[in-house]
């Protein structure tokens, strides 16, 4: 064994190449057993790191060891093993090449995505594996060679090759259950194949990167990470088992025996039943009311337990959502320890220094049985380019993952979603199951999501529909028209009798009806909810609202669509104004919720003439397609065919969207993470050669132009409002920044997001309204004078009175 260093630690401990490549390489076997990859991972993790042999690393890594001046990343030292790979896998089969390249392009990532073919169309692949590349020089290629010779066998690269034959396998198989359309153009056909040999490439890349850091944190720490073992999983899954059982027993026991109550136990058992069916992706069909988080959970441990799974995730669109069912499956699991909850509100203790450790240790691995998480999060790190998502992405291979209110994919991922899903069950025996009262129809787009046989979970759904029915929808749009905010508010005068919710598409539509009901309406209590306020002010405004409607007062709340979805809250009578269908009905979730209204209450659908919609294209297009669907259908709008009709005109008009357009480029994310025939033409173009590689796929151009919602051009205010005003003067104070760290974390729910070429965040800069933080000047802070108490972002200054 050589003494050459891979790592050194703050007390100058030194950890040699080889036994840390040793140890990588055999995380690496070990993760990848467990999805067929054992043999691939294993040499990807033991020629990681040879670059490092060469004098020029040597001499870097002594020299930072010496505190003298570096930059971190200057020498290379991952180009040599992708080099090298190509010497002892030989062949020319498609299947060695292939075998070559994976290797090869994980090697070279491990600190960071690569572009095969750049946006330029340049061989970006050729040029990091060229031996003209620093650090692979005669100094090191006997020492590789030796160290290859001793801990690769013949039998790992056979195996090896065995393993990425039976996922090409796979993957034709796939595309071939995706596109059975006779006439289907071949190219559509190409690029899912290469898209799943994308997908792939991730799965390898995570597994060496999550391998590499696992080792090096160990290293560095001198802690090992602890690790859940099988037999202890299911020992787990059996005790989850027994405590959804028990919950849900004394749910029955303790409830009334309501025709309701019945209905939810069907459904409860039907879920606990079908987990014993094979893994698969399957549709949780469940009306509002029916008990969808309880009997989803009892699914997925009883699924796990069965099929022996590592993990299980619960993802939901919204923040709201999220927080609430966290609540509820940690009160009935009542195991803290094994349930991650990963997004921006979730805080630790900062005077608890060990746990905090722990669970950012947890948030970098997902190593946890239970995860809980949003849907950005979780497409985040299905298609984005930092390495932290590429390190968790193994993390979803044979687990159960529940995606809760599903129809909240964004359009233009549609296409990416559904291959990947598809590549994740068949290739990776994880179970999918898609919860939503609206099931959007992803088996009728161009790459369409493969269901299993039986693929509803629940029986006769129709039956629990009727039976959970607490509203009708009242079609106002063909009778009214076109309303401004004048007509709006004489229509609630109209139909106003206790308590009202009005939901609007835009926070200017929001702000001007509320301005008109606080004129005409003295003896009702008017609120109003948008995103111009923080999330600490929308959620001690909910809970003002929530104590009013307890006390039976006159309420009457004007909200965009944020509180459509996981607010647990009931107005006797929801005015909507025209969306899509399924906004229409989680708005309609707000509405006679618990049944407290003893009969059916009204929902009704308004078309409102102050929406300006020419940025939001996907609520345009829903909005479209729904006043097609009440034209075409004016009675039982909340029938099943109805939600079919709604996303047959809803996909059929953005069928040419799924693919996730970038027009600044004249391209999609989908085909740049796969075939990638416009760079290769172009590479072709400038070299007069056809590209040499199977991997063309641009993936950290794609990592960088993802995004799950279009957040270009935000930026993030805090605003002083309620306790922030103390943390920002805390945070203006701090030098540590592990302290500025979290109490920016804190902050994060006093911080409105606005887009900076809106006329609002104009008039806020030209008022001198927003500054930098003393911290950090792109911290920005809002004037507390430009902060309302009940409506938030203001360009009025508030005068304080004294």
């Amino acid at each position: 064994m050589t003494d050459d260093i891979a790592h050194i630690d703050c007390d100058g401990r030194l950890q040699t190449i080889e036994s840390h490549c040793i140890n990588v390489a055999a995380y690496c076997f070990n993760i990848g057993k467990q999805i067929g990859l054992a043999n691939v991972s294993y040499i990807a993790g033991l020629l990681h790191d040879v670059g490092k042999f060469s004098n020029e690393f040597q001499n870097y890594i002594k020299k930072a060891a010496q505190g003298k001046q570096v930059h971190r990343g200057e020498v290379n030292h991952s180009s040599a093993g992708g080099i090298f790979c190509k010497e002892i896998i030989q062949g020319t089969t498609p299947i060695e090449v292939l075998l070559q390249e994976i290797i090869s392009y994980a090697i070279i990532s491990h600190h960071g995505l690569n572009d095969c073919i750049s946006i330029n169309g340049e061989d970006k692949f050729s040029m990091r594996l060229s031996n003209t590349e620093r650090n692979f020089d005669k100094d090191i290629h006997k020492t590789i060679q030796k160290f290859v010779r001793e801990n690769i066998t013949q039998e790992h690269i056979d195996c090896a090759k065995s393993e990425i034959k039976k996922y090409f396998k796979q993957i034709n198989e796939i595309s071939d259950l995706m596109h059975t359309e006779q006439n289907e153009n071949t190219n559509i056909k190409k690029g899912t194949q290469y898209f799943m040999i994308g997908c792939l490439q991730r799965l390898v890349c995570s597994i060496l990167i999550d391998a590499d850091r696992r080792d090096t944190y160990e290293f560095m720490t001198k802690n090992r990470l602890e690790e859940i073992s099988s037999n202890e999983l299911e020992i787990l899954w059996a005790r989850y088992s027994d405590k959804v059982d028990q919950f849900t027993k004394k749910l029955s026991l303790c409830g009334d025996k309501s025709k309701i109550n019945l209905l939810r136990a069907e459904i409860s058992n039907q879920c606990k039943s079908f987990a014993d069916n094979i893994p698969g992706v399957y549709k949780l069909s469940i009306p509002t009311g029916g008990g969808k988080t309880i009997s989803g959970l009892r699914y997925a441990v009883n699924h796990a337990k069965k099929y022996h799974k590592k993990h299980i995730l619960y993802i939901a669109p919204f923040l709201s959502i999220l927080e609430q069912n966290a609540n509820v499956i940690r009160n009935i699991l009542n195991d803290d320890k094994n349930i991650l909850e990963h997004h921006s509100n979730y805080f630790i203790d900062d005077s608890n220094g060990e746990e905090l450790i722990n669970y950012q240790v947890n948030i970098d691995t997902w190593d946890s049985p239970v995860i809980l998480t949003t849907m950005v999060r979780f497409l985040d790190l299905l298609f984005s380019g930092g390495t932290q998502d590429l390190r968790r992405f193994h993390q979803l291979t044979d687990a159960v993952i529940i995606i809760d209110e599903v129809q909240s994919i964004p359009v233009h991922c549609i296409n990416l979603f559904n291959t990947m899903i598809n590549f994740l069950h068949k290739c990776c025996n994880t179970t999918v199951i898609l919860c939503t009262a609206t099931q959007p129809l992803f088996e009728r787009t161009q790459r369409k999501l493969i269901y299993s046989n039986q693929e509803s979970i629940i029986v006769n759904e129709l039956k629990y529909h009727d039976a959970f029915k607490r509203v009708i929808l009242k079609d106002c749009v063909s009778e009214c028209g076109c309303m401004d905010s004048r007509d709006i508010t004489d229509f609630i005068e109209k139909i106003f009798d206790r308590n009202l919710l009005i939901i609007l598409n835009t926070k200017h539509a929001v702000r001007k009806l509320y301005e008109e009901c606080i004129k005409r309406f003295s003896d009702i209590r008017v609120f109003q909810l948008t995103t111009f306020m923080c999330a600490q002010h929308r959620f001690e405004c909910l809970q003002t609202i929530k104590q009013l409607l307890q006390k039976k007062e006159r309420v009457l709340c004007i909200s965009t669509q944020l509180i459509e979805a996981g607010v647990d809250i009931s107005f006797q009578k929801v005015v909507r104004s025209l969306a899509g269908y399924d906004s229409i009905i989680q708005a309609a979730g707000r509405c006679n919720r618990n049944g407290e209204m003893h009969g059916l209450s009204s929902v009704y659908i308004i078309d409102d003439k102050d929406e300006i919609l020419t940025s939001l294209g996907t609520i345009r297009d829903g909005k479209d397609c729904m006043f097609s669907v009440l034209y075409e259908n004016k009675d039982n709008l909340l029938s099943a065919e109805v939600i079919k009709k709604y996303y047959e005109k809803f996909f059929l008009r953005n069928l040419g969207q799924m693919n996730f357009n970038i027009q600044s480029i004249n391209n999609n994310l989908f085909d740049l993470l796969a075939y990638n025939e416009k760079l290769r033409n172009l590479y072709f173009q400038t070299s007069q050669m056809a590209y040499p590689h199977i991997l063309s796929q641009s993936f950290k151009e794609s990592g960088k132009l993802f995004n799950a919602i279009d957040d270009q051009n935000q930026i993030g205010i805090i605003v002083q409002y309620g306790e922030s005003k103390e943390i920002i003067k805390r945070l203006n104070e701090a030098a540590d920044i592990n302290e500025i760290k979290l109490l920016l974390r804190k902050l994060q729910r006093y911080t409105v997001n606005m887009n900076m070429n809106s006329t609002l965040y104009k008039t806020l800069l030209s008022r001198h309204a927003i500054c930098g933080s003393t911290v950090n000047e792109d911290i920005k802070v809002l004037d507390e004078l430009f902060y309302d108490k009940d409506i938030g972002l203001t360009t009025e200054l508030k005068l304080m009175v004294f």
